[in-house]
């Protein structure tokens, strides 16, 4: 018996769309589980900190920054649509960037955007949050 034509084409359709479907997918959770920069303990910051070659980046609101910030912080505003941008004209490529927040996460959002833009980064585990608990200092200075 030979099989209809018509059957074996709609079966090769459906198996098509299901590898490209599954290729897809793995593709995506390959994508989101890269991470592009580190994650560094207060302790492991602080080190980071002695270098010439690194630039110290707090992403909070300027009303979070100018609450308190670690010394030589400049700041950008993470939520602000321009950051990239903004980030990108002052920040030199050849530095390593070691970024902050209030607690991690906005600074793992701008580690991530400067990451795919080039830029080497790290991130403080536990934002300014965990640097104030082992009694760090913050200025107001800018």
């Amino acid at each position: 018996m030979k099989p209809n034509i018509l059957v074996v084409a709609s079966f090769l359709f459906k198996m098509k769309k299901i590898i490209a479907f599954l290729l897809t997918l793995v593709g995506i959770t390959s994508a989101c589980s890269q991470q592009q920069y580190e994650n560094r303990s207060v302790n492991d910051f602080v080190a980071l900190l002695d270098s010439t070659d690194i630039t110290l980046l707090d992403v909070r609101t300027v009303e979070e920054y100018n609450e308190g910030h670690i010394k030589n912080a400049i700041n950008i505003d993470q939520y602000d649509s321009e950051f990239l941008q903004k980030a990108t004209a002052i920040i030199p490529k050849q530095k390593l960037v070691a970024v902050y927040c209030k607690s991690g996460r906005r600074s793992s959002n701008a580690a991530k955007l400067l990451s795919e833009a080039g830029y080497e980064v790290v991130n403080l585990q536990g934002g300014i949050t965990a640097w104030k608990a082992k009694g760090l200092p913050t200025t107001k200075d800018k």
